[in-house]
């Protein structure tokens, strides 16, 4: 199966012939690492320079596989690269190095739309923890809105979607009139500020 690859939207296979990739399971707290043997083509001083100008960046730039161009993983160059010849055939390894431990989907943000009983299902489908952020627009009234996790949930509304919803009765904790005669034994204050302590 011949393979192409692209790095930073460049596609680095117009310059080169794979002959194998071996990308890495990165150890915990270590980034992923990309191993492809290529094979220079035809004219080898002019598919170097190509292939320097495209890899040698000053940040991480997207690197695509096109057995799996559904991903793509941030990644640098990792060293440079050594030829085994000037001439024909020569051949030599590219290595991408990322902090990242996970490849990303190049799919985007996914919209989904609300089944014939309100409900949507979300699935994460890769290996990495993701943050869901939600975005939701009713084009009606709803009274009710939950979000469930594996680890929790959000709840907003009225699971019974009341159109009235009752209160407990008020609690007052004073209910009587006040008049000057009731507070004539009270001390009236000098200012409208004091201090006191316990």
């Amino acid at each position: 199966m011949i393979l192409d690859v692209w790095y930073d939207s460049y596609k680095i296979t117009d310059y080169c012939i794979v002959r194998s990739i071996y990308p890495s399971t990165p150890t915990k707290g270590e980034g992923v690492k990309v191993d492809i043997n290529i094979t220079i083509k035809n004219d080898i001083r002019y598919n170097l320079d190509m292939l320097n100008r495209i890899l040698y960046t000053n940040e991480p730039k997207p690197l695509v596989i096109s057995d799996t161009e559904d991903r793509y993983l941030l990644c640098e160059l990792d060293g440079g690269i050594e030829l085994t010849s000037r001439f024909l055939g020569a051949d030599a390894t590219i290595s991408f190095k990322s902090d990242d431990q996970y490849w990303y989907s190049n799919s985007g943000e996914k919209v989904a739309d609300f089944d014939g009983l309100g409900i949507i299902e979300v699935n994460n489908e890769g290996s990495a923890p993701a943050v869901p952020s939600f975005d939701v627009s009713f084009p009606s009234d709803s009274g009710f809105l939950s979000i469930i996790a594996p680890n929790g949930y959000i709840a907003l509304g009225d699971k019974e979607q009341k159109t009235t919803i009752e209160l407990p009765m008020q609690q007052l904790a004073m209910n009587e009139e006040m008049h000057e005669s009731d507070m004539s034994d009270w001390t009236r204050l000098a200012s409208d500020s004091h201090s006191g302590g316990l």
